[in-house]
């Protein structure tokens, strides 16, 4: 059962929020009030069983290398999707300004990612996902 926080049922007060985030401080306010992974259900180990008997990779997909990603909160495909743009988009800018500029390579730790269908890519090319046709979001996990 995949549960949907209060920033996918108040989505209207949500974006509002999002749009007047400007500062660190305007992020930790928003991140605390809508993003509040504590109250969030973990995914049961029955649920990661399952998922890892078909999570299994690295898979290839529009000629790309592809690996599966686990996330450990059971939230609806749509909301881990819009939780991941959201931390990329909105907070990274903010908390990350030197990445916005930055070359988006493998090289300095940058990957291509669909939080909706939980799949990751270093090889960076079409920004679109091949499973659901979302906007990847580009990640980056080194320094």
């Amino acid at each position: 059962m995949n549960y949907s926080p209060n920033f996918m049922i108040h989505r209207n007060d949500y974006e509002t929020d999002k749009k007047r985030v400007r500062s660190l401080e305007d992020w930790k306010l928003f991140a605390q009030k809508w993003f509040k992974e504590a109250e969030w259900p973990r995914k049961s180990s029955e649920q990661l069983t399952a998922e890892s008997k078909w999570k299994r990779g690295p898979v290839r997909l529009s000629g790309r290398v592809w690996t599966y990603k686990f996330f450990p909160y059971d939230l609806t495909p749509e909301a881990r999707y819009e939780y991941f743009l959201t931390l990329r988009e909105v907070g990274g800018p903010i908390k990350f300004p030197d990445e916005v500029q930055m070359e988006k390579s493998p090289e300095l730790g940058w990957r291509q990612e669909c939080p909706y269908d939980e799949i990751s890519t270093d090889e960076i090319g079409e920004p679109i996902c091949p499973l659901c046709q979302r906007r990847l979001i580009l990640e980056r996990y080194s320094d």
